[in-house]
């Protein structure tokens, strides 16, 4: 069943009201430079602790549909902050290191429990990030990576990344899939864990309309069940990698 987008995002800002607690800015997570990061932040009701995930947006910015995916992923049971890496200067592994470090100081958070997901540039960034933050000081372990349709291509494979799943379509012309499923082949010969999932007849940015293509419902509740089901097991139980 396919559902209109503008029903969807009303039934994510009903859910957000009646289930997640989210505010944007004023968090006060400040850089290196004195800049404050813009963000959107969405706990779930009760203390937790819970697993934490940092959300990277797409070329678009911190959009409407990326803060309805953070509160949609937050009722889950998952504290979720959506960075605006756009919002300020500097190098985007000291934003995504600065989310990092907030969500540890967090009580409802579990410090050893905090993953990426990325949509499009941000997938790409959110793998080089996890690789850079186990050869930065101090180290801090992602515990699961979620790639929705990863843009401008993927880099080589690395025994640092956590374990990984790609949500891709096969008609994207960002990055073909079948580099992303030989990325993945790879992955698991230097036995790390890697599943990939390939739409059929879906375009890249299939989560929202652009000038890829238009919006999938039914592939975007696919995709969200699937990014569920695998933070479930890798970063609410598994321990780190």
């Amino acid at each position: 069943m396919r559902f209109s987008h503008s029903f969807i995002r009303l039934a994510g800002v009903v859910c957000l009201l009646a289930l997640a607690s989210c505010q944007t800015t004023g968090n006060g997570i400040k850089l290196p430079d004195d800049s404050v990061l813009d963000t959107y932040l969405c706990k779930p009701p009760g203390k937790g602790p819970y697993p934490a995930v940092i959300i990277l947006h797409h070329k678009g910015g911190l959009t409407e549909d990326i803060k309805i995916f953070a509160s949609s992923l937050s009722e889950k049971n998952f504290v979720t902050i959506a960075i605006d890496y756009y919002s300020s200067g500097g190098w985007l592994s000291h934003k995504v290191g600065a989310a990092y470090d907030f969500l540890q100081k967090l009580p409802e958070v579990d410090p050893e429990r905090i993953g990426i997901l990325g949509f499009s540039r941000g997938a790409l960034e959110g793998m080089r990030v996890a690789i850079d933050f186990q050869n930065e000081y101090p180290i801090r372990p992602i515990g699961a990576l979620v790639s929705y349709y990863i843009g401008r291509g993927v880099d080589g494979p690395s025994s640092n990344l956590p374990p990984i799943l790609f949500l891709h379509g096969d008609k994207d012309i960002e990055t073909h899939w079948k580099a992303v499923l030989e990325m993945c082949d790879e992955l698991k010969r230097m036995n790390q864990v890697c599943e990939a999932k390939i739409y059929e007849n879906t375009y890249h940015a299939f989560t929202h309309g652009s000038r890829y293509g238009g919006y999938d419902g039914q592939v975007s509740a696919d995709a969200f069940k699937r990014t569920v089901a695998f933070l479930n097991k890798y970063l609410r139980r598994a321990p780190i990698q």
